[in-house]
């Protein structure tokens, strides 16, 4: 068996049990246009979902309510536009 140097990983394999694996590498950073995009707007959501009013976060509150949503399901939708709700909107069964 073969020294580990580093961090290694233990990992549930369904075949073997428990294999010891090495750490994964970095990923780098993305390189096409598009995802570089979405990662600068994904992090504006947060921003913004960061750093709402308390009248705003009441309401999410009030929205999901006995629903299979979090309060801060309905922050990211209202940040990207495409919140919207009606009568019986996302209750458990």
């Amino acid at each position: 068996m073969r020294r580990s140097r580093g961090v290694v990983v233990f990992a549930n394999d369904p075949f073997f049990g428990v294999v010891v694996k090495k750490w994964p590498r970095k990923s780098g950073e993305p390189c096409h246009p598009t995802t570089i995009a979405q990662v600068a707007i994904w992090d504006l959501v947060l921003n913004i979902t960061k750093f709402t009013c308390a009248e705003d976060i009441s309401i999410a509150y009030r929205d999901t309510g006995g629903t299979a949503f979090y309060a801060r399901d309905v922050l990211v939708m209202n940040a990207y536009g495409t919140y919207c709700s009606w009568p019986g909107w996302g209750k458990n069964p």
